[in-house]
C-alpha cells in the first residue's frame, strides 16, 4: 500500500512540475500576427470565432468570394484583448474578425445584396430600390 501511495505521488508531481516548467507559448505559436500592419498589403490578421483562437494572416478576399458586409463603408476592425490560459494576453489592434474584407487593390467591395465581393464601379452603378 505505502508502495503504491508513493507511486501514485510521484506520477502527481511529475504532472505538476511538467504544467509549472512548461514554457510560455511564443510569439510564433500564438499567431502570425497583432495587427494588419504584420501581414502583407494582400493579407490582413485575422481572428476565427473559437475559444482561444489565435490570429494569422490570411489572405484579402478576391471577386467573387462571400465576405461579410458593414453597416458603414468602414470594414467591421476589431481592437480587443484576449486571454489564453497561463495568464497570456495578445492586444488586437486593427484585425478582423470571421474574415478579411474584399481586396481594395482590386477595387473591389463586399456587397450588400449579395454578401460577395464584386466591382466598386459595379457596386456604384447599381441604383437603390
Amino acid at each position: 500500500m505505502l508502495k503504491e501511495c508513493g507511486l501514485l505521488f510521484v506520477c502527481w508531481a511529475t504532472v505538476v512540475f511538467a504544467g509549472i516548467l512548461q514554457p510560455l507559448p511564443s510569439h510564433s505559436a500564438m499567431g502570425d500576427c497583432r495587427s494588419n500592419e504584420d501581414c502583407g498589403p494582400d493579407r490582413c490578421c485575422l481572428l476565427g470565432m473559437m475559444r482561444y483562437s489565435t490570429p494569422w494572416c490570411a489572405p484579402l478576399l478576391n471577386f467573387g468570394e462571400d465576405c461579410r458586409p458593414t453597416s458603414s463603408n468602414e470594414p467591421s476592425i476589431i481592437n480587443r484583448t484576449l486571454a489564453y490560459p497561463g495568464g497570456l494576453e495578445i492586444f488586437l489592434k486593427d484585425a478582423y474578425q470571421i474574415l478579411c474584407p474584399c481586396d481594395a487593390n482590386q477595387g473591389l467591395e463586399c456587397s450588400h445584396r449579395s454578401g460577395t465581393c464584386i466591382s466598386s464601379d459595379v457596386l456604384n452603378d447599381i441604383s437603390p430600390l
